[in-house]
């Protein structure tokens, strides 16, 4: 059904109309899109217009809901005045405290719709706010379309509150199929896009920031979607989405990976668009089977959550799930079910490496019997035994998602990888994406800190074990194996925390503050040791410097809110270890300080690779890369020679790519000639490796590895 069946007045007034029922409840019931600009909203409006929003939900119909902050009084001069971080941070805790109060008072089946609105992306809210500082958003109208194309516009005095169903409330309709009527609805619905959708003159327009956004989502836990979604309908739905163009080398891969029979490693740069690349392949590929699966796996949980993003955008409906259970299980079982009997076209999975290993779902995933295609994020994991399960010979078409497949002294692993998703379909290393204009190019700056003798002479103990496990008899090789890779990691971490590090990266923040400002320094992150990330933001904060933590032990939701004030600059520095190496997209990064680093090369090429995404008003990015050094009384020792051989191949990958190639390697040319070293420098850093284990037998195999 659509509006022309639907008997509309021309006013509805509250005197002798229930507006909310004989207006707003049918017009939503048949309306595939809504565009709702109001000055005041309360979730009361959702209890009010139940019946309608349900049966929208349940035709996938999309709500762009734009609205006035409810900022106290109190806070409305600082908010007027206050810079973009400011008034984002009022903002911000405006609308938390509000959540929070929603938490409080709304009735369960009200929280529940909105969580479930919100997290399905059928529900979009923005605040709006006049430029002027003087005024409020007061306006109150909307625009409604239903499939046929056809639209109605609203103009009156009602507010979406029960308030305003007491109120006396007046509203104008307009019918774009009624001459005479059309130019009213045409010039609402450009003054609707013109206002909150583009740039606009008169309002600055927020989005709900994503730490608000999960807040609410997170009610939806352990409660049933109070509406039914459609079968999504294959042919109209699951398509590249119209906001993205495909670059020639990611259609040349699509097409390269349906000719290799649906099988193929995508080798792209961090920051290139394997993602994107996947899921237009997937696209297609369920464009051209009547019916289908699609199964992702991911390292970790929080890139669940941001494949579930980008799927949506894709048209899919995912099953997502970081975890086995009774619940979980009997879904799933149910849409393989479906889909083997034609009931539903396609169905998407998404869950993470671990999860995807069991055989509890391995077992569930063999019943599957139409087509299936498995893509593997972050496919190198896949090496390892603890989850080599999922290379897993029912999953007949295949796509692997690596910048670095080849894991780190593990041929087997590696072997096993590339037999199962053979062959590389598109290969793009990070140098070729800067060249092309894919990736930000960057300037390096190595610097050298000398180790102190009491480190070096640590060094050299931890080196003395090491060699003297290598040749104990004694030991059986796995016992050998898993002694000298502890032993490497103790090592390791004398270098990392190497304790001039620190005191050069306060020198270096203390002469560009003195030179530029302390407000230059921003979008800075600093890849720290391991348990010196709190020594390193006290330092930060004692140079003024507004600095977090950016640790596993932080929760998701709590990352989310760091990276958006990341973002805005109102955190001028975050502090990681690890957790910001794999899936955490922080494209707004423009300076980058590595004081610990491993000999493996997909770490430290990965990390780079995230500093390099490309981002508004970012023309270039700045890599420090800290290298440990021998005391200068201890150069023409063996272990000194040893630690030169750890740094170097690091320094090589990182100077190869950047704008200051030749500028970078003076700085550690001379030290390379002092040992006959300089042959090291032109070498890709496995090829460094790999020659250093064959001349002397290697001491640095599976340094740091997973």
């Amino acid at each position: 059904m659509t509006f022309r069946s639907l008997d509309l007045k021309i006013i509805y007034d509250n005197a002798t109309d229930h507006i909310f029922e004989d207006l707003f409840n049918p017009l939503l019931s048949h309306a595939t899109s809504y565009k709702r600009g109001v000055g005041y909203f309360t979730s009361s409006w959702l209890e009010l217009c139940t019946n309608g929003l349900l049966k929208m939900a349940e035709e996938q119909g999309k709500i762009i809901l734009v609205t006035s902050p409810h900022i106290e009084e109190r806070d409305w001069d600082a908010f007027r005045i206050g810079s973009e971080a400011k008034q984002n941070d009022i903002l911000y805790q405006s609308l938390a405290l509000q959540v929070e109060e929603m938490k409080k008072r709304m009735e369960s089946f009200r929280l529940t719709l909105l969580a479930w609105l919100i997290a399905d992306g059928l529900l979009e809210i923005k605040i709006a706010v006049p430029k002027n500082n003087r005024g409020n958003f007061h306006d109150k109208f909307a625009i409604f379309e239903d499939s046929n194309g056809d639209k109605v516009a609203l103009h009156g005095s009602l507010n979406d509150s029960e308030q305003a169903s007491f109120n006396g409330e007046g509203v104008s309709v307009f019918c774009s199929w009624i001459e005479g009527q059309q130019g009213f609805v045409e010039g609402h619905e450009t003054r609707f896009n013109q206002s909150f959708l583009q740039e606009s003159n008169f309002y600055n327009v927020y989005e709900l920031p994503k730490a608000i956004k999960m807040d609410i989502v997170q009610m939806k836990e352990n409660t049933v979607r109070p509406y039914q979604l459609p079968v999504p309908k294959r042919q109209l739905q699951i398509k590249l989405p119209e906001n993205i163009t495909l670059r020639d080398f990611q259609q040349e891969a699509i097409e390269k990976w349906f000719e290799n029979h649906g099988r193929g490693l995508f080798e792209m740069a961090t920051g290139t668009g394997k993602t994107i690349t996947s899921l237009a392949a997937a696209s297609r590929f369920v464009n051209e089977h009547k019916t289908s699966v699609v199964l992702i796996t991911v390292p970790f949980n929080h890139l669940v959550d941001q494949w579930e993003s980008e799927v949506r955008m894709f048209g899919f409906n995912p099953i997502v799930r970081q975890g086995i259970s009774s619940a979980w299980r009997s879904q799933l079982r149910t849409k393989i079910f479906e889909v083997n009997k034609g009931l539903r076209t396609n169905l998407c999975i998404i869950t993470t490496h671990a999860t995807g290993s069991t055989d509890e779902f391995l077992k569930l995933m063999e019943q599957v019997k139409v087509p299936l295609l498995y893509i593997a994020d972050e496919s190198h994991y896949l090496g390892a035994k603890k989850l080599g399960k999922l290379l897993h010979p029912h999953f007949p078409y295949r796509i692997g998602l690596s910048a670095t497949p080849d894991r780190w002294f593990d041929e087997e692993g590696s072997s096993k990888l590339r037999e199962y998703f053979e062959p590389t379909v598109i290969e793009l290393p990070i140098t070729e994406a800067v060249e092309k204009g894919f990736l930000t190019p960057y300037r390096f700056f190595p610097k050298t800190v000398a180790l102190t003798d009491a480190e070096y002479e640590q060094f050299q103990s931890y080196t003395r074990k090491i060699i003297n496990t290598q040749n104990d008899k004694n030991l059986s090789p796995s016992e050998r194996r898993d002694k000298v890779h502890q032993l490497l990691i103790a090592r390791s971490r004398i270098v990392n925390n190497a304790e001039e590090k620190l005191m050069l990266l306060k020198s270096i923040l203390e002469e560009k503050i003195e030179k530029e400002g302390i407000e230059t320094i921003k979008h800075t992150l600093v890849y720290s040791p391991q348990g010196k990330t709190g020594e390193i933001v006290k330092m930060l904060a004692e140079l003024g410097i507004r600095a977090h933590e950016f640790i596993y032990t932080v929760s998701n939701q709590k990352k989310m809110e760091l990276l958006d004030q990341f973002a805005d600059g109102e955190i001028q520095v975050l502090v990681a270890m690890k957790c910001l190496d794999e899936g955490v997209n922080i494209p707004a990064t423009k300076e980058a300080y590595f004081l610990a680093s491993t000999t493996n090369p997909r770490e430290f090429v990965q990390r780079r690779g995230r500093i390099l995404r490309k981002y508004r008003d970012k023309k270039e990015a700045i890599i420090y890369d800290f290298y440990a050094m021998p005391p200068s009384s201890h150069l023409g020792e063996d272990a000194a020679v040893g630690l030169l051989k750890r740094e170097i191949p690091r320094f090589a990958e990182f100077a190869e790519g950047s704008l200051n190639k030749f500028e970078a390697r003076e700085v550690i040319l001379p030290i390379l000639g002092a040992f006959n070293l300089r042959n090291i420098i032109d070498l890709k850093p496995w090829d460094a490796y790999k020659m250093m284990q064959n001349e002397e037998g290697s001491d640095m195999n599976g340094e740091y590895e997973d």
